[in-house]
């Protein structure tokens, strides 16, 4: 069954465990009702690292993601996790714990990442997403990766990472169409392809001031997506949903065209705003990967 999850990032180390359960909870509250909330089958939990000097904002150190995941399964019981982590500053050994501990806490999906767009080689102390791949396949049920659509060569590396062990793989932030191109490089490559998670995040109306999911998304290929995200930004909060939702009809649409049956991730990189989940949900109305005939 493709997965429809929600990414919430861990909150700040300074807050501590307590502050890990108080945005759980918060988290709950805020879903509680909402269609959204009964169509969630997962929680996709970032691990966040100081990834540029050029960031908008000071970088702040945040919670663990498997113990954030702790409170989410406290507060969320139903819902199962996927956990990032970023293998390459890790020694093996402390990624086989991590991972260890990652079983013990019933988390069966974890997604290995890369490095950032800067870093130093002497931080390189573990292993690639797909040697980590090739480590852990039989140790995971879900080993999975990110796919950065614009990308150079993304079709080629996302091949190499399946062959390697992935069994899914979550997109970046999508706010164009270069992920068809990669899309059809799988349904093209193997017979039964790794689920593809579609991610989609809403942009609110401070996006046009803070730029953070421009920052996100900024690579020399992303110009367009960039300029579409900020005249999104810059329009009344029903232009912006119409925008959002035309995007993902496309995008869904054309990804089924191929044969495929994505999965969904939303993200709401300023935090879950009642205008995100409308929003969400209208999109599921349009492409729900659990309803038969979609």
């Amino acid at each position: 069954m493709p997965t429809i999850s929600l990414g919430t990032p861990p909150p700040p180390q300074s807050l501590g465990l307590e502050g890990g359960r108080e945005q759980a909870q918060d988290l709950r509250e805020r879903l509680a009702g909402t269609r959204l909330r009964e169509a969630l089958d997962s929680l996709f939990v970032p691990m966040l690292i100081d990834e540029d000097s050029f960031r908008p904002g000071e970088f702040i150190e945040h919670e663990d993601p498997l113990d954030y995941q702790a409170a989410l399964a406290h507060e969320l019981p139903s819902l199962d996790a996927i956990v990032a982590q970023v293998t390459p500053f890790s020694p093996t050994t402390e990624l086989e714990r991590r991972v260890a501990r990652a079983r013990q806490q019933c988390i069966e999906r974890m997604v290995f990442i890369g490095v950032p767009r800067e870093y130093a080689a002497s931080e390189l102390v573990g292993l690639f997403p797909d040697q980590a791949l090739i480590h852990f396949r039989d140790q995971l049920d879900g080993c999975g990766v990110i796919t950065i659509p614009s990308r150079a060569n993304e079709r080629d590396r996302l091949g190499a990472k399946v062959r390697s062990g992935a069994n899914f793989m979550i997109t970046q932030l999508l706010y164009g169409d270069a992920i068809i191109d990669v899309a059809r490089g799988l349904a093209l490559e193997f017979e039964r392809p790794p689920e593809l998670i579609l991610s989609f995040g809403y942009v609110p109306a401070i996006e046009a001031e803070k730029g953070l999911i421009q920052w996100l998304i900024q690579d020399a290929n992303t110009t367009d997506e960039m300029q579409w995200v900020k005249e999104t930004a810059a329009q009344s909060h029903n232009e912006r949903q119409d925008r959002l939702f035309d995007l993902y009809r496309r995008i869904t649409d054309r990804v089924c065209e191929l044969g495929l049956a994505p999965g969904i991730n939303f993200e709401a990189p300023y935090g879950l705003s009642r205008g995100a989940v409308e929003t969400f949900e209208r999109m599921l109305g349009h492409y729900d990967p659990r309803t038969p005939g979609r």
